[in-house]
């Protein structure tokens, strides 16, 4: 799902506004941090698309949040 800047979306159940974004991030999990901590580290991580989120309720940013964890509100 693709968002643009200013659109109103849900993170974590809180109000947000997409800051900045689409862009290329870097994703690690719990297996490639074991990979890093051998000395395999350029075998680690997963490429995806990942958004800046502003939370309008508590003035917070989020930033390097991937699409599958946002929510489009409806308007």
């Amino acid at each position: 799902m693709s968002f643009e800047i200013g659109s109103p979306v849900v993170y974590l159940n809180k109000n947000c506004v997409i800051s900045n974004g689409p862009y290329r991030a870097r994703f690690l999990n719990s297996t490639d941090y074991d990979l890093m901590s051998h000395g395999m580290g350029h075998l680690a991580g997963s490429y995806g698309t990942a958004y800046d989120l502003f939370d309008v309720d508590s003035g917070t940013t989020h930033s390097k949040i991937s699409p599958k964890h946002i929510k489009k509100l409806k308007e």
